[in-house]
């Protein structure tokens, strides 16, 4: 199976020289000893592996004892850290229309992670769903993004906005008291999805700061950024691949349907790319299972469904396939680490 590593705009570690100092630390040190370069922060539009990325938030939490590592990194970054998409999300009418503009383009910020917004009569949902995981251990990762989408979310509603919820799906590794200061609420662990969610009275709220003609500027110049994203097929399937498990449209040709293809001829492309649409579901749902197994105490019965199969043992034997372990070997394993 082919090995795939993502990119994300250096700007994503906004606020880690000040992190690691107040910490009394060494950012150049820190950077080196994960291979980035001792300028990284001085350019923000630089793209970075996303797995060097997880690996410098996991190195800061371990080698400073700081748990909640990615949330302090998180209270130093705001819409300017988007770049380009954060300038466009404060020209909009509404944050309603300032949030399904972020779902479209925050693949030109992050390349190994998606977003997804749903909609229900009350409260609205944001979704974050990641590619690949360097280690079933990183759960700093998911902590920053969460804690800087709040953070986004509160920039452009104002001090009032509140979250309705917040979930994790790893377990919890810091203290209530430090959850409760970055969010404002109650936290949960062990779910499903890593999500956000609060009321729709939001969505209506006005936020326009720009003229046009910048939104204009804007919107050209993340086109044209999506544009390029968009032939990348093997990122695209692993989204669809994320997004259907656990339903029955997990399959080649539901995901070959989004696309606007043939079954026969996505899995022709894929052949060319050097991997399969079998192998990438094989690949997400043994990636994702390791983390939850590792990261999370939520039962293997619910795992299995959430992971699209037909029962706990065809999960059992899947995983076993593919890593040597059973789910319940694999995490008694992975405990005593």
């Amino acid at each position: 199976m082919k090995h795939f590593d993502y990119s994300i705009r250096s700007a994503a570690l906004t606020g880690l020289d000040q992190v690691v100092n107040d910490l009394g630390g060494d950012i150049e040190w820190l950077l080196r000893r994960v291979g980035l370069p001792v300028d990284l922060l001085e350019n923000p539009e630089q793209l970075i592996s996303y797995a060097k990325f997880e690996s410098i938030l996991e190195l800061g939490a371990t080698h400073f004892s700081c748990d909640d590592f990615g949330l302090r990194i998180a209270q130093h970054q705001d819409l300017r850290m988007l770049g380009a998409v954060g300038l466009l999300m404060e020209t909009c009418d509404s944050f309603g229309e300032a949030v399904k503009l972020a779902q479209t383009f925050i693949c030109t910020h992050v390349l190994g992670e998606y977003w997804k917004i749903d909609h229900y009569e009350q409260h609205s949902v944001i979704t974050r769903y990641q590619f690949a995981h360097s280690s079933p251990q990183a759960c700093q990762l998911k902590e920053l993004s969460l804690a800087v989408c709040f953070r986004l979310l509160r920039a452009l509603c104002g001090p009032n906005f509140k979250a309705e919820f917040i979930h994790f799906t790893h377990h919890s590794i810091s203290s209530p008291k430090s959850y409760l200061e970055h969010f404002d609420l109650k936290v949960r662990f062990n779910q499903e999805q890593n999500q956000i969610g609060f009321s729709n009275k939001y969505l209506g709220q006005k936020i326009a700061r720009f003229d046009d003609n910048t939104r204009a500027y804007l919107l050209r110049e993340l086109n044209r950024k999506l544009d390029q994203d968009r032939h990348d097929l093997v990122r695209q399937v692993r989204t669809l691949i994320l997004q259907t498990l656990g339903s029955n449209e997990h399959n080649i040709d539901t995901v070959a349907a989004f696309l606007g293809l043939h079954s026969r001829t996505l899995q022709r492309r894929l052949k060319l790319e050097g991997t399969s649409f079998k192998g990438l579901l094989m690949d997400t749902r043994t990636n994702t299972a390791s983390w939850l197994l590792q990261a999370s105490n939520m039962d293997v019965t619910l795992m299995s469904q959430m992971l699209g199969y037909s029962d706990v043992s065809a999960f059992s034997r899947a995983f076993s396939n593919a890593t040597g372990y059973s789910p319940r070997a694999w995490r008694k394993l992975r405990s005593n680490e």
